[in-house]
């Protein structure tokens, strides 16, 4: 019998699919959607039940919920057409049209939309116990992806902010084994990487890239990833491998990104299953 766990990964590759596809070859689920309906949609069956208590996100543009709006970046989707049929249609910072995967994802746990986590009330920051989004627009794994758009939150301060986030939770649980256990049950979703490679790699100038030949900037990505997987020490991760970056044209045009992303992918998928038997 699949674990939960093994229903958000399928559930992740549709969302891959339904998101990245060029036509309407399935139907997006509405707003309001439940969460019975929405596992129906998705032919995963009605009698699943997911004992998930939170939802916390980590990523880039992919994931970023609003949080970009909160720093000085460029890189923002405060602006239409974003958003345009999320809700009220108004943008909220999600880089797309309407919800984003982590969105997806909340509704079949029958979670609530993660929020941004820089957009927190003090009170929020210290009751809110289903979930935060940490995502940053054009931050990357490595340290230094993004400052080509200002400032975004990285991949270790995203696992820095969650800490602080476990902290000040504890006051809620009567004792340090109820928390294990929430954090234990609860999942974690990551969707980073492109930026390392479209606004990293291929801006270092010719001498640093012969330097650091691209398979083996790869390979320190996914040892900076792991590290930061296991810093964390969680147990239910879903992980998005975004290996249609390099299909794309701007991609392809500007960044000669294909071959790269292969190598890349390759690279991460042994850094996941390393992951998976830690």
């Amino acid at each position: 019998m699949r674990s939960w766990t093994s229903y958000f990964l399928m559930f992740s590759l549709y969302l891959d699919l339904l998101l990245g596809s060029n036509g309407d070859v399935v139907r997006v689920p509405p707003l309001n959607v439940n969460q019975k309906d929405l596992l129906k949609l998705l032919e995963l069956g009605d009698d699943i039940k997911f004992d998930v208590p939170a939802l916390y996100v980590f990523g880039d543009s992919t994931v970023d919920s609003g949080n970009n709006n909160f720093l000085s970046s460029t890189s923002k989707a405060n602006y239409p057409p974003f958003g345009v049929d999320f809700a009220d249609g108004k943008p909220t910072g999600r880089f797309s049209n309407g919800r984003i995967e982590a969105d997806f994802i909340a509704q079949v746990a029958g979670l609530p939309f993660p929020p941004p986590c820089l957009g927190l009330s003090k009170e929020e920051q210290n009751t809110l116990r289903t979930g935060v989004n940490y995502g940053s627009s054009s931050c990357g794994i490595l340290p230094d992806t993004g400052k080509l758009f200002g400032t975004c939150l990285t991949f270790d301060m995203q696992t820095g902010l969650f800490e602080t986030t476990v902290k000040n939770l504890q006051p809620l649980f009567d004792s340090p084994k109820t928390m294990v256990d929430y954090l234990s049950k609860s999942l974690f979703f990551i969707s980073i990487g492109n930026a390392d490679i479209s606004t990293g790699y291929d801006f270092l100038d010719n001498t640093t890239k012969q330097q650091t030949p691209f398979p083996k900037f790869a390979q320190a990505i996914s040892q900076k990833f792991s590290d930061n997987i296991k810093a964390l020490q969680i147990q239910e991760t879903v992980v998005a491998l975004r290996v249609k970056m390099g299909l794309d044209l701007a991609s392809v045009i500007y960044f000669h990104a294909i071959t790269e992303m292969i190598t890349f992918t390759s690279i991460l998928f042994m850094a996941v299953k390393l992951l998976i038997s830690y």
